[in-house]
């Protein structure tokens, strides 16, 4: 294979230094998407979990502003007091914001719970 010789429609050869081959993804924003989620006993404490989420460039929940976000955070709050539990999970998927009622449901859709705020705040603070 040739340097710029098209294999398809979607590859190409590119000249490369070395022996080393690094695979760059469409976008290539998708190695800094963190996909991790906390824990908040409280709608203030949501909230300001919420709006730091916001601020580092994430969407809310259903890709729009903090409206629905609270929202959800409200909902959650109503159904888990319901059920006698006093804490939501609030967390970032891929691209926005997460607001769950049960750690299961966000362990299985591949996130890592982090316990602790200061780590969680850490984490997202990096990108």
């Amino acid at each position: 294979m040739k340097e710029g010789e098209i294999i398809n429609e979607n590859e190409i050869v590119l000249p490369v230094s070395g022996s080393h081959v690094v695979a760059a993804g469409i976008g290539g924003k998708e190695k800094y998407m963190k996909k991790i989620f906390t824990i908040a006993y409280s709608e203030e404490e949501a909230n300001e979990i919420g709006h730091f989420i916001m601020s580092k460039g994430y969407e809310g929940v259903q890709n729009d502003s903090y409206r629905y976000c609270d929202l959800a955070i409200k909902t959650a709050m109503k159904q888990n007091h319901a059920h006698h539990i006093d804490c939501i999970y609030i967390g970032v998927g891929s691209d926005c914001m997460i607001v769950a009622k049960t750690k299961r449901g966000l362990r299985r859709n591949g996130l890592k719970y982090i316990e602790k705020k200061r780590k969680f705040y850490e984490l997202l603070s990096r990108y």
